[in-house]
């Protein structure tokens, strides 16, 4: 007869214990490895498709920006001729792919003209009332041209003007008298009032309250940029010290030369249609943007190239004699 004793009871109701052995753990590597590349490759698919959508977007905002920037710089150009005279011309210059303009920065009415009449003040840009009578999108500098008008001595519109001068130094501060003899509400108002002096007097028949805008050379081109692409650039001549040139927006098509399809293009007619290079007798300037993707796409309609939109319109020039 045998005795068990307690150790001897437990050791043997223990089964015997072993650890995965390396097929089994080739398998689950195997299987873990299959998830995760499955799993990369999603990620990698959805990274690729959010970056091209986001590029499609950017490219179709390039085309978009280029024409609301174009519409709303040209509009308002002056182009003609009154008497077979040349009547103070925007256009500067103009090509297939630049165009070089007077754009307006700044507008106002007259207050007060000194008796030289080269003296004149305008209203604060900030009032009370906020009536908006003196608005500038950037400081006028000496050099800057001044365009006032002039109602002439007739009754009519036949002699209505603008007489362009230009400023003989940087805007200073004035008085605007407050109502009912000038503008300003305030004694504030009236110390914060901006005065300028111009080059060449006013006409005698300049009146109170005449309009005046302030005019500068802009230029927006097709350029390309140091890393090879193409933009729209843009530089203004704040008193006739141009700055340099900055890319507005883009990338675009590159330029293709005359008739190509350039990433910009500009054309030019007279009123009756016909395609002219002379700035007076421009009634309408069309203009095409062609934006393109900064880098190839990798989704599924423009696999492995660089996306593609394109925009047009047709600006009438709003101030033709």
């Amino acid at each position: 007869m045998h005795l068990i004793t307690p150790n001897a009871q437990t050791q043997c109701a223990q089964p015997g214990r072993r650890g995965i052995t390396l097929p089994e753990m080739m398998v689950v590597l195997v299987l873990l490895g299959l998830v995760v590349g499955g799993l990369m490759t999603v990620l990698v698919r959805q990274q690729r498709f959010y970056t091209g959508t986001s590029e499609i977007i950017q490219t179709k905002g390039s085309a978009r920006q280029a024409i609301d920037i174009l519409s709303s710089e040209l509009r308002g150009i002056s182009t003609g001729t009154r008497n077979g005279a040349p009547n103070n011309v925007d256009i500067y210059a103009m090509s297939d792919s630049s165009l070089t303009f007077r754009s307006q920065f700044g507008g106002s009415v007259v207050c007060t003209i000194d008796p030289s009449r080269t003296v004149i003040t305008l209203p604060p840009r900030l009032m009370a009332a906020q009536n908006g009578l003196t608005s500038f999108l950037s400081d006028a500098r000496t050099g800057d041209s001044v365009f006032v008008f002039d109602q002439g001595a007739q009754p009519g519109t036949n002699d209505d003007r603008w007489q362009r001068v230009a400023l003989a130094r940087d805007p200073g501060v004035g008085v605007c008298p407050v109502a009912p003899v000038g503008f300003t509400a305030t004694a504030v108002e009236e110390a914060a009032s901006i005065q300028i002096v111009l080059t060449d007097p006013l006409a005698g028949s300049v009146m109170l309250g005449a309009p005046i805008r302030f005019f500068r050379p802009a230029s927006y081109s097709l350029y390309q940029g140091a890393g090879g692409d193409w933009w729209l650039g843009y530089f203004s001549c704040p008193g006739n010290a141009c700055t340099p040139r900055e890319a507005v927006s883009g990338p675009y098509q590159p330029y293709a030369g005359a008739g190509g399809p350039s990433g910009l293009a500009f054309a030019y007619f007279d009123s009756t249609g016909a395609v002219t290079a002379d700035p007076r007798l421009v009634a309408r300037i069309d203009v095409v943007a062609r934006s393109q993707s900064q880098f190839d796409l990798d989704v599924a309609n423009v696999r492995r190239r660089k996306y593609q939109d394109s925009l047009g319109v047709s600006i009438a020039v709003r101030n033709r004699i």
